[in-house]
């Protein structure tokens, strides 16, 4: 894909023709084609919705909320296949609504906000919030719609002076963003949060949904709060990219067990919660000025009230199938990605005991294979594993067909390289996971160095 611009026309009609009720438009015709046969729609918990599924739910949708609308606020690229949309949806519900009864007199008007992830012109995936529980208080008349909820007023990218205490890089930015969630977000003994969030937000910072600014102190109040109520309170990022000069947009894993009043439901912490949140994050002269967020707390309130079952693993974003086990291996560690910590991946990724499995011995463990992937991090500042074929195989097999390429600089395998030369050749792993701990066990592996050194030897 040769230009951003090309992913937002590939999205944009899913927002204009499919989730906004259009007379003249066949919306599983029009679904059909925006989004790829393989999709996924991945909220917090398992199992993710198809294709099928969610085309489904939106005719039904389509019928129940005649008057739907989801109209985008900001579009916000990241990356050359990612984008990530900070919509309004807007409807007079008629029907039964998530379980509550409506008949066509109250209107709900909510934030929401989606990562897609974009394939041969097609939506393959996409996380995605809704701020549900703000429509079911509306609807039943406990919250009042604000007249201009979502204006990006602090949103302006920085011009003049301002610019010049951006930060400097992408880097910068996720520096900043990510002791909000490390140290303040989650529960530790090491942080005093007041001093910690003190330094973190702007003086004039707020923190935006789709009812409501909260200001520095309120959401220092809400947090201190947390802590108390949650004392295991952990907020886990699973996905920060940059995007621009001072936008960072994080999908993370919120899990505690609650003790006392949580929004009304009492709880005695014997059941936890794990849930999908998804944050847009404004950063100016090295502070966070303006949070968007969502929280899915439906999903919460169910699991604590034992609708749902306990999450198997807490705070952990638990793929679907085999594949989604494998995907992050090659694009958040062999892959150079800005903001992320290579090393935190992979001791997740990895069991403890994983092999990396070669023709010649010693096969190499976690930390070896960690500390290589690290240095050629370094190495091919550009480096890049992009997948082109998986094959499952049985129930904990996997096999990947790949082409890596990058530019290295420096000592290449004992060949001197100076960043003029790349490399673009084909790799084939075969994985084992385990699939109770959804780590990677094992992997047999072969990459074409030969052609590689050929290449960078002209």
């Amino acid at each position: 894909m040769s230009k951003k611009t090309d992913i937002k026309e590939i999205i944009r009609p899913f927002y204009d023709r499919c989730l906004t009720v259009n007379q003249d438009v066949d919306v599983a015709k029009e679904m059909g084609k925006l989004l790829a046969d393989d999709f996924e729609s991945c909220g917090s918990v398992a199992p993710h919705k198809s294709k099928a599924a969610l085309t489904g739910q939106v005719q039904f949708f389509w019928k129940l909320i005649p008057d739907l609308k989801w109209q985008i606020q900001e579009m916000i690229p990241l990356g050359e296949n990612k984008m990530a949309v900070r919509s309004v949806a807007t409807g007079t519900p008629n029907g039964d609504f998530m379980g509550l009864p409506t008949d066509g007199s109250k209107t709900f008007s909510i934030m929401t906000i989606d990562i897609h992830t974009i394939a041969g012109n097609q939506v393959v995936q996409v996380h995605h919030l809704e701020d549900w529980t703000s429509a079911m208080k509306q609807l039943k008349g406990q919250q009042a719609l604000l007249e201009k909820p979502f204006q990006p007023s602090l949103a302006k990218k920085p011009s003049g002076l301002s610019a010049l205490f951006s930060p400097r890089s992408l880097t910068d930015i996720a520096a900043v963003v990510k002791p909000f969630y490390t140290q303040c977000l989650t529960v530790n003994s090491e942080t005093k949060v007041a001093d910690v969030m003190g330094k973190l937000l702007a003086t004039a910072f707020e923190s935006r949904s789709s009812v409501e600014i909260k200001s520095k102190a309120a959401i220092l109040g809400q947090v201190q709060f947390f802590w108390k109520l949650i004392p295991d309170l952990k907020w886990e990022i699973q996905e920060m990219t940059p995007s621009g000069q001072d936008t960072v947009v994080v999908r993370s894993i919120a899990s505690g067990t609650p003790n006392g009043d949580f929004m009304g439901l009492p709880t005695d912490g014997s059941k936890m919660f794990s849930i999908m949140t998804i944050d847009i994050h404004t950063v100016r002269s090295g502070e966070i000025l303006q949070v968007y967020h969502i929280e899915d707390w439906p999903t919460a309130m169910k699991q604590l009230k034992g609708e749902l079952p306990q999450p198997a693993i807490a705070a952990s974003d638990q793929p679907a199938d085999i594949k989604e086990i494998i995907k992050p291996f090659y694009k958040q560690c062999l892959t150079v990605c800005d903001g992320t910590d290579v090393a935190e991946v992979m001791g997740k990724l990895l069991a403890d005991d994983f092999k990396s499995l070669g023709s010649a011995e010693p096969h190499k463990t976690k930390p070896a294979l960690t500390g290589q992937v690290q240095f050629f991090w370094k190495l091919i500042p550009d480096l890049k594993w992009e997948i082109q074929e998986m094959f499952p195989s049985g129930e904990s097999t996997v096999i990947v067909r790949s082409i890596a390429s990058g530019t290295p600089n420096g000592d290449f395998m004992g060949l001197p390289t100076d960043g003029t030369k790349s490399f673009n050749i084909m790799t084939i792993d075969i994985h084992t996971v385990d699939m109770e701990h959804r780590q990677i066990a094992q992997v047999y592996h072969l990459e074409d160095w030969t052609t590689a050194m050929k290449q960078l030897k002209g």
